[in-house]
């Protein structure tokens, strides 16, 4: 019987082979996750993961997170830090944030129903074009997202740009202060796109009357931003939020490396209490014992601290919707 005969050289290509795989290019790798599984319309949502190269943590990361609705509506676009600034400096940034009317001339308030202006001063530093998503979200007082607007354009070489984008004012916003959030990607998170550079922020407004001309501007509230390579961020969902799957998506650029991850969060029927999609029956006895006997905030339909007719109210209307 004739034995295989093995050549060095396949012997010596095969070690270099796992050599390569073991000693390969540190793995970046992103989670995102939510503090529950589901939530109600007007619950406050936490969501939170992190950053690590080569399973380490990074501290010095940014991600780049966008939130769609069961209709597939944006709801949040943000990019929220791993702890520090990133040590390099980004060939695309975003300088500032105005809010303004829709000449350009700065403005802090504006009024529902209304359209509110952003205008956003974005350059581009290197000697090669770039592409560059730019996106403002706004948050009413109460932290509910409400509106956001977008602009992709191709930055010319080391050349600076002025875009001004509009957002409608929800008349069910919050009055008092408001705040939005200025980022440029290279495209949106769910296509893969990362962040350029770290956000900014201003504050502005929500009046039920005339405009007036005070100007603040901030930098993103440290609640945004975790430490030792985490990342955290927390919003309100409208009152008005449709049932169904809300889907996350994430990503970020670190080293020259991209990563990217998804996760998804429901959001359940107000008076669903077994959160089983429907509001029948076994329903009715949970809020009837609430209602009666003992407080519990998932049977508080309108989120103010009590269960009275105002709720019976809501969850009659659910009953017969969603039956």
């Amino acid at each position: 019987m004739k034995r295989a005969i093995i050549s060095p050289l396949f012997c010596v290509t095969l070690l270099l082979s796992i050599i390569s795989r073991v000693y390969a290019s540190p793995a970046l790798a992103i989670t995102v996750t939510t503090d529950e599984q589901g939530y109600y319309p007007g619950d406050s949502v936490q969501i939170y993961g992190n950053l690590t190269l080569n399973q380490a943590l990074v501290p010095d990361g940014l991600v780049g997170l966008e939130v769609r609705n069961p209709q597939n509506t944006l709801i949040i676009i943000r990019t929220l830090s791993t702890g520090t600034i990133p040590q390099y400096t980004p060939y695309v940034v975003v300088w500032s944030v105005t809010p303004c009317d829709s000449s350009g001339n700065p403005r802090s308030s504006f009024t529902r129903g209304t359209l509110g202006y952003f205008q956003l001063y974005v350059r581009n530093y290197d000697i090669q074009p770039h592409e560059a998503l730019m996106t403002v979200n706004t948050y009413d007082n109460k932290s509910v997202p409400f509106g956001s607007a977008s602009f992709k354009v191709e930055l010319s070489p080391e050349s600076p740009a002025y875009i001004l984008l509009s957002v409608p004012i929800d008349t069910a916003a919050a009055l008092g202060v408001a705040t939005v959030y200025a980022n440029v990607y290279t495209d949106w998170p769910r296509l893969l796109g990362t962040p350029h550079c770290r956000e900014l922020s201003a504050t502005f407004q929500i009046t039920a009357g005339s405009l007036s001309k005070t100007l603040a501007t901030q930098e993103p509230p440290a609640a945004t931003a975790e430490i030792n390579g985490n990342y955290q961020t927390t919003f309100q969902l409208a009152s008005s939020a449709k049932p169904g799957t809300c889907t996350m998506y994430v990503t970020s650029n670190y080293q020259g490396e991209e990563t990217s991850a998804n996760a998804t969060f429901k959001i359940y029927i107000l008076g669903d209490l077994n959160r089983d999609g429907l509001i029948n029956y076994k329903d009715l006895f949970k809020f009837r014992y609430y209602y009666l006997y003992e407080y519990n905030v998932d049977a508080d339909l309108n989120r103010d601290g009590i269960i009275n007719f105002l709720d019976l109210f809501i969850f009659r209307q659910n009953y017969i919707k969603y039956a």
